[in-house]
């Protein structure tokens, strides 16, 4: 039985595209990066920043990084944050999931500091019990401890709580923590990715029938 589910924030719950590749395009302008495909952009969204950046751009030094992150979030405190909008059908999911019984969290690689802002401006805060997300200060935080912060928060029994992303760090964190994870078709997984899931969603009307559908 399904008690307790736990969301992944960008590429599950919203789609953050534009506010992000606008951000890291800046950014990575002001040190001579750049990368040629728009499309890899798109790589960015999901895992931590300050981890990933250097595995796409390495040589460079750890000061040069956190300069990077640093012009990023400039830009995106102030305007890319708000360069997003919830998938069609997410508000009407989550309050079928409420309506079940079911108890909702949100576990982000984003610093909690911008997810609460986007969650509240596009009025989606209500329907979650609790927010993990890393400290502007430590933002490298993994994905398994984030999941686990919310499975404590809501005194929840693993077996009861699942995982909701678009990504393999949102898979391999829920694993990682003793929790299994539906994936999302409709974010920013690469192919392949969402074959480790325990289970696959198309939209977001079909991931809340589905879920409910585990309790019958």
């Amino acid at each position: 039985m399904i008690k307790n589910v736990i969301f992944d924030l960008d590429g599950t719950l919203t789609d953050p595209k534009a506010g992000i590749v606008n951000g890291l395009r800046l950014a990575f302008s002001q040190y001579g990066l750049s990368l040629e495909n728009p499309d890899e952009y798109e790589v960015f969204i999901g895992p931590a920043l300050r981890d990933f950046i250097p595995r796409r751009f390495p040589g460079h030094s750890e000061e040069t990084y956190d300069a990077i992150v640093k012009a990023y979030r400039a830009y995106y405190s102030e305007k890319g944050k708000f360069e997003n909008e919830p998938y069609p059908g997410i508000a009407e999911a989550l309050e079928k999931l409420l309506a079940a019984g079911m108890r909702l969290a949100v576990a982000t690689s984003k610093p909690k500091v911008f997810a609460d802002e986007i969650l509240e401006h596009f009025g989606l805060l209500p329907f979650f019990e609790y927010v993990s997300g890393p400290t502007l200060q430590h933002a490298d935080s993994d994905k398994s401890s984030l999941i686990t912060a919310c499975i404590e928060a809501l005194s929840a029994d693993a077996d009861e709580t699942i995982m909701v992303g678009d990504r393999k760090y949102d898979i391999d964190g829920a694993h990682s923590a003793g929790i299994k994870c539906a994936a999302v078709l409709y974010g920013y997984g690469l192919p392949g990715e969402a074959e480790a899931a325990d289970c696959t969603a198309a939209t977001p009307e079909g991931l809340a029938d589905m879920l409910i559908g585990m309790n019958k």
